[in-house]
């Protein structure tokens, strides 16, 4: 009889699955339906590959999906998520259950009090998650409600940053708002000498800690002046002393916000290599094998003597191979292949086996 199961429809947005090749989405597809009742695979990776039409190398399905199953025994697969999602809550007296707590038992995999404690499946935990959210946001505006009523806060953003204004004229301080600048526009900008001396943002919420978007502070520090956050329920004196404080002597200030670090910055290593094909599948990639900045200054390289070396021989585009397959996987990184300094010269294939001395009369065979 076929088995019926429930499916994540949801999975096709999650970064994780959204990420993975295209043959490593029909993989995790074929175990979720391939297993047994508790989520068992048996290994057998040339039937997947017959059944799937696809190549499936080993050692990149372990690559990706390494954190999502489990090799239990010797020729076994896991899918750790398996039972959770499709049982939710395990008990003993169900014989469908029977044999999966067992397993996890002999796996000492059992959520903690064992299979007599209700065990909450993903989709009761994302309903709880959004019934916080909604407390919280009830509990805000519960607060700014009395806030509201005491007169400790205005009753509209305008309001406050038209009060902000007026008490930085009252120090000398020139504050404009609605500023733009550059296709940046500020909630307000304190100038000196026509010139752009700080940022204000003002936020609506109260209660909360004080947040704004990491791209649109990213796009602030490059102005390189300070950056102030304001919540509806902060001294917008204190505010004002502290701002001067920081622009006089540079003393720090609780308003202050840091953008985070840009990272390893991946995407422009994307946008410089040849072939622009499969961007989501090669940054995921990179995110795998390039781990510290060495890393990204060496694959930096090895994609300058790789975009030399076919600019030279003037290759088609077609021709060039994707970058996913430029990078390899983890054990097997091709692109290290082109770190030589004289690009395609190397005397002994490297760890991808490609022997690019081949390569030294124009012979594309090894590729």
């Amino acid at each position: 009889m076929m088995a019926k199961r429930f499916t994540d429809t949801d999975k096709w947005k999650k970064p994780w699955f959204r990420k993975l090749p295209v043959e490593m989405k029909l993989a995790w597809e074929y175990i979720c339906d391939q297993c047994d009742h508790r989520g068992v695979w048996p290994i057998d990776f040339e039937l997947m590959e017959f059944q799937l039409g696809v190549v499936i190398v080993p050692e990149a399905f372990w690559s990706y999906l390494g954190d999502k199953v489990v090799e239990f025994e010797p020729g076994k697969l896991l899918i750790k998520s398996f039972w959770e999602f499709q049982y939710g809550e395990l008990t003993p007296s169900n014989n469908a259950h029977k044999g999966v707590i067992k397993l996890l038992e002999r796996l000492d995999l059992m959520p903690k009090g064992g299979a007599d404690e209700p065990h909450t499946s993903p989709c009761q935990g994302a309903q709880e998650k959004e019934k916080e959210k909604e407390k919280e946001k009830e509990k805000d505006k519960d607060q700014e409600e009395e806030l509201l009523a005491r007169g400790k806060i205005f009753e509209t953003q305008r309001d406050q940053q038209e009060a902000f204004a007026m008490i930085c004229s009252q120090v000398g301080l020139i504050c404009q708002l609605e500023y733009s600048l550059s296709g940046c526009r500020f909630d307000a900008a304190i100038l000196r000498e026509g010139r752009l001396a700080a940022i204000v943002e003002f936020k609506r919420y109260v209660g909360r800690e004080p947040r704004t978007d990491t791209k649109q502070l990213r796009r602030y520090a490059e102005f390189g002046v300070p950056i102030f956050l304001v919540k509806r329920d902060h001294d917008l004196r204190d505010v004002v002393d502290d701002l001067l404080a920081c622009l006089a002597r540079g003393a720090p200030s609780k308003y202050l916000v840091t953008p985070p670090p840009l990272g390893l910055d991946l995407e422009s290593l994307y946008r410089d290599y040849p072939r622009k094909v499969g961007r989501t599948d090669a940054l995921a990639r990179m995110k795998r094998l390039i781990k510290t900045d060495q890393d990204r200054a060496q694959l930096a390289q090895a994609i300058a003597n790789f975009n030399a070396y076919h600019k030279k021989n003037q290759t088609e585009a077609q021709y060039i191979p994707h970058m996913t397959t430029f990078l390899g996987v983890e054990g097997r990184e091709c692109w290290r292949d082109w770190l030589d300094p004289e690009t395609g010269t190397a005397d002994a294939p490297g760890p991808s086996g490609i022997d690019y001395s081949r390569l030294k009369g124009g012979d594309d065979a090894a590729l």
